[in-house]
């Protein structure tokens, strides 16, 4: 813990201590925008306040992970992007103030997301593809919108200084800054942050269990590939009653050597340390705002329980491969808002985002892979309001990505992406039922450039440029039943193309202990989406349901080879029909006992399937004598590399929340278990069940004059070996054990 920086930012500004579930501030004006995240018709969650304060984590991923239908793709303490429904990656758009951030971790799970949510002053999550219509492609399982209020969207009367300073016991030491003010005209908005980490705790060894057992190890060589372990040479003997071969090792044979560190009570190499500064400005009239905003991000991250094997950089493997990756990120956010007082033009709004971020991948010291990406957004958005019951907005978005990647083991070339898009969200009110309408057309290009990169084998080595044209539409209707009961129905149609790495990746890519191998050939991926929810409040009880099915055609997955090269599996990008499917209920229930304070008990559950969909009943094989039907010799190929479920599918979890506020007292116990995952794709082990438990204490106290917040925060209490199913690095490295962290908020 570095005292000195953390005293230096807690003399600087607080963050907010208010028990409502919206924190206090002084504006004298209303807000110029609402984010376009909050307008559209579908299944939602908002977070702020003491809800959003007592959830925030280290990573995105990690903050929203106990919320129904969100899962975080855990890699190590640093890193870990939130999945929706199933599915991350490039499925699911991460937002900074309703722009979309640009960013190395929807390539490779290991790559930081540069928004920090401890700055938070809100996250707005939309599941499902009904977010593609304002967001594009990348939006297919939903989108996360992080609001940190670094442009002043609304006046400010005088100041407002928070600050935040905690650490504790297998947890992160953190001190951020926040400062705003302003008048009627002018007003700013500074937020930093410090947080540092040391290599975290576990309840065992680092490695899973049944990476040491022979009977588990034998034979699967692509498991002991992912337990980064080899084993000794078998002895098989064959069993004629059953006519096959079967292990006869003697025990004394049966020898299990690590190529990583398999340690005892500890992960080694997943230490942290993230630094994060913004600063912005607005100047305001009654129907104007001119903003503009800067933000850098500096991160030290280790990926725990790696040895890159095979690679051509002059390292000493006797180091084990130790890995540690620097980013450093910028970004300029630029927003212009004219609001008209007339009776159909509600505002124009125009936001432009500049990012540029550098990734130094390094092993035992040496830099093996430097990443670097720069992108451009520009987005404009034309509201209306028809009437009282027609309203909608038009919007235009334009982006550009140029990637460039150098080094040892470099394993794409350099990229150039263009996207233009227009779109349309429309919604109109009849009574009690309300519709929305949308759509969206994209044209995306990618030119890869190959100069100076060697292109591996495999399909990847087919470097070609793409153009793709999208077509996205939307419906959905609304009806409020009762005043207190109401359902809706999603209907979206959406259209994916495929991204960098998709197409274009070609060598071996460590990280995920795979050479991973794109395809130039794919085409765009389809989705035919259909939801249904309803929500129902009977007394002091809320009722939440939600049923979801997609249907994916052209579905672009990372599929595997069965193929070994230099010690690595090769996985390739390939697309086949798939079906994602789930249901999410939820339920709330509020105690006001005057006596006792106010309790509010809620539970959930969440189911999800991943599953390839087959045309043919799977009766043909290679070797039969009819010839296959249009499509079944591809299917048969699928079954037999990819079996009945998709990989990586995240396990279903039921969760209770108990939360209790006496007074300046509040206490939350909040209970989650994941249940054991058996839907599993060929080569995947199955997944244990595991349940984390955790609680929060809160105190509100005002001492000189300065409204205080002391809380304790206890995760993992039951010191659980956690290992979610999702996770590349499941069997190297489980979540972090038992921890306490306690802290303090200010505010003057």
């Amino acid at each position: 813990m570095k005292y000195p920086q953390y005293l230096l930012l807690l003399g600087a500004g607080t963050l907010s201590v208010a028990a409502e579930p919206i924190e206090r501030i002084n504006v004298t004006g209303n807000l110029l925008e609402k984010p376009l995240s909050q307008k559209i018709q579908a299944s939602k969650i908002e977070l702020s306040g003491t809800e959003l304060n007592k959830r925030k984590a280290d990573t995105l991923g990690e903050t929203l992970s106990q919320l129904p239908g969100i899962d975080s793709g855990f890699f190590g303490s640093a890193a870990g992007r939130p999945q929706i429904r199933g599915f991350g990656g490039h499925r699911v758009q991460t937002l900074l103030n309703g722009i979309p951030v640009e960013d190395m971790s929807s390539v490779s799970e290991e790559q930081f997301i540069p928004v920090e949510p401890f700055l938070a002053d809100s996250i707005n999550v939309i599941k499902g593809p009904t977010a593609v219509i304002a967001y594009g492609g990348q939006a297919m399982a939903g989108i996360v919108d992080l609001q940190d209020g670094r442009i002043p969207l609304s006046p400010i009367n005088g100041f407002n200084s928070r600050a935040e300073v905690k650490t504790g016991y297998n947890a992160t030491s953190t001190a951020l800054a926040k400062l705003s003010g302003g008048n009627e005209s002018f007003n700013f908005n500074l937020n930093m942050i410090n947080k540092d980490r040391g290599d975290y705790d576990i309840p065992g060894h680092s490695k899973d269990s049944n990476c040491k057992q022979w009977s588990e190890v034998v034979g699967a060589a692509q498991f002991a590939d992912q337990c980064q372990i080899q084993y000794g040479q078998p002895v098989w003997k064959r069993n004629e009653l059953l006519n096959r071969y079967e292990d006869a090792t003697p025990i004394e044979q049966q020898i299990i050597t690590d190529r990583s560190i398999d340690n005892d009570g500890t992960v080694l190499n997943s230490s942290h340390h993230t630094t994060s500064l913004s600063a912005g400005g607005s100047y305001t009239s009654q129907n104007r705002l001119l903003g503009l905003a800067y933000g850098y991000t500096d991160t030290n991250r280790g990926i725990p329980g790696f040895m890159r094997r095979g690679t051509s950089a002059p390292v000493d493997f006797n180091l084990r491969g130790n890995i540690r990756i620097l980013s450093q990120g910028n970004r300029v956010d630029m927003k212009y808002i004219e609001h008209w007082d007339n009776n159909w033009l509600e505002s124009l709004t125009l936001d432009t985002a500049y990012s540029h971020q550098v990734d130094d991948e390094q092993m035992a010291g040496v830099s093996v892979n430097q990443f670097e990406l720069t992108s451009w957004v520009i987005s404009p958005k034309l509201y209306h309001n028809w009437s009282p019951n027609f309203d909608g907005v038009v919007g235009l978005q334009y982006d550009a990505r140029a990637y460039e990647g150098e080094g040892y083991d470099n394993y794409m070339p350099k990229i150039d992406s263009q996207s233009h898009a227009a779109y349309t969200l429309q919604t109109l009110h009849l009574g009690p039922v309300t519709f929305e309408l949308g759509g969206r057309y994209d044209a995306i290009k990618h030119q890869a450039n190959t100069e100076g990169y060697h292109v591996g084998r495999g399909l990847g080595a087919n470097v070609k440029d793409r153009n793709f044209y999208l077509q996205s539409y939307s419906g959905s209707m609304q009806w409020d039943i009762l005043q207190n009961w109401s359902t809706r129905v999603n209907y979206v149609h959406a259209e994916r193309a495929p991204e960098m790495n998709e197409l274009y990746a070609s060598n071996p890519h460590y990280a995920l202990l795979i050479e991973e191998q794109g395809n130039s050939n794919l085409n765009k991926e389809v989705n035919r989406s259909l939801e249904l929810n309803t929500t129902a409040q009977i007394a002091d009880l809320q009722l939440m349901a939600s049923w979801y099915q997609n249907q994916y055609d052209d579905f672009i997955y990372l599929g595997g080879t069965g193929i070994n090269r230099g010690g690595t599996y090769v996985r390739e990008w390939r697309q086949a029909d798939t079906n994602n499917q789930g249901l999410e209920v939820q339920a709330v229930y509020t105690f006001p006992w005057q006596t006792w304070g106010i309790f509010e008990l809620s539970a959930f559950t969440d189911r999800v399937k991943n599953t390839p969909r087959y045309q043919y009943d799977g009766s043909y094989h290679i070797f039969n004598s009819r010839p296959p039907l249009p499509g079944e010799r591809e299917e048969y190929f699928r079954r037999a590399l990819e079996g009945s479920s998709m990989p990586r599918t995240p396990q279903s979890k039921t969760g209770a929340e108990l939360n209790w506020q006496y007074n300046a007292f509040m206490v939350s116990i909040d209970y989650v278990r994941y249940h054991s995952q058996n839907d599993l794709a060929k080569f995947e082990r199955p997944s244990e069940s595991y349940s984390l438990l955790g609680a929060n204490i809160m105190v509100d106290q005002v001492i000189a004059n300065i409204p205080t917040q002391f809380y304790l925060g206890l995760d993992n209490l039951t010191d659980e070996d956690a290992r979610p199913h999702n996770s590349f690095i499941r069997h190297l490295s489980p979540m972090p054990g038992r921890s306490a962290a306690i802290g303090v908020r200010i505010q003057f």
